[in-house]
């Protein structure tokens, strides 16, 4: 006799569907379950998993107001890219349908973010149209950071273009959050090499805020970027700041897991902190904003 057993087993935030088994193997199915969650509880910064997204009360019908659905939100990110996906689920789960296309990457390397995006972009693009986006999100910072920010900007017109929506850049929405705090001495920390983090730095300084401080913590694989838990983040930060007396915060990097890190840190340094998942997070909801508003005048 075959039994559909209904369950749910986690691997950090994305459940895997059950599946059909035959009814002696319930049982070794539940003891794997119980296994794996053991061993995830012994893990540090373990938490219970909770459900990140509600999915959409109204049908997500093509022309419907976006008053009267979820927002569709297209986000083109690196393979080895973890935490950014999450964190639009986690923060935008209520307000939109997030669906992810990637592009190949290993190593945060200007080498590797080049072929990213001549390589694997134009194809990333033509998936993420099929999705009918409203807004489409380019997920990574220092690849827009790679030359001027004509670069950036020409990447988001490329994503434009070929979807035929609004595109939010990781580097354009912090530079937007920059400009309009204002800051006279802006601090930037990063989890990559010296290399990146200078182009970072460029960036800003092109846009007229020029880095007081901008220190990386050396990690070139993208997956153990990823992989740093915040409270590592958090003291990163804190080592750095003796002699460095910054007005904001910028900490670069959508697979560096941060924006978790925003509370804490602006409490003990007084200072607004920005993250490049939280900066692109706002750029969309001011984008659907936006487009509410017209729609609804």
């Amino acid at each position: 006799m075959r039994l559909r057993v209904f369950t749910t087993m986690w691997f950090g935030w994305a459940p895997i569907a059950a599946q059909t088994v035959l009814a002696p193997e319930v049982l070794q199915l539940a003891r794997i379950k119980q296994h794996m969650k053991q061993r995830l509880e012994q893990m540090p910064n373990y938490h219970e998993p909770q459900l990140l997204v509600k999915w959409p009360v109204c049908p997500l019908v093509e022309g419907t107001p976006l008053s009267d659905r979820l927002l569709r939100v297209g986000l083109i990110v690196p393979s080895s890219n973890t935490v950014m996906e999450p964190d639009f689920h986690r923060h935008m789960g209520k307000t939109a349908v997030v669906s992810t296309t990637r592009l190949f990457l290993e190593d945060a390397t200007r080498d590797q973010e080049l072929a990213l995006l001549g390589n694997d972009l134009p194809r990333a693009v033509e998936l993420i149209r099929t999705t009918a986006p409203d807004v489409v999100v380019f997920g990574c910072t220092s690849a827009g950071a790679l030359g001027t920010l004509a670069h950036d900007e020409g990447i988001g017109e490329r994503i434009r273009r070929g979807t035929g929506a609004p595109v939010v850049t990781a580097l354009g929405a912090v530079v937007s959050k920059v400009r309009a705090i204002d800051p006279r001495r802006l601090a930037v920390f990063t989890p990559y090499t010296d290399d990146l983090t200078s182009r970072i730095a460029s960036s800003l300084t092109e846009a007229g805020y020029p880095p007081i401080q901008a220190v990386g913590m050396g990690i070139r694989a993208n997956l153990d970027i990823g992989r740093v838990p915040t409270p590592e983040v958090i003291r990163f930060v804190e080592s750095r700041m003796e002699g460095c007396s910054p007005d904001c915060v910028f900490l670069s990097c959508t697979n560096w897991q941060s924006t978790a890190a925003i509370e804490s840190l602006q409490a003990k340094l007084g200072v607004p902190v920005l993250t490049s998942n939280q900066a692109a997070m706002d750029a969309v909801l001011r984008l659907a904003a936006a487009a509410g508003s017209t729609q609804g005048g």
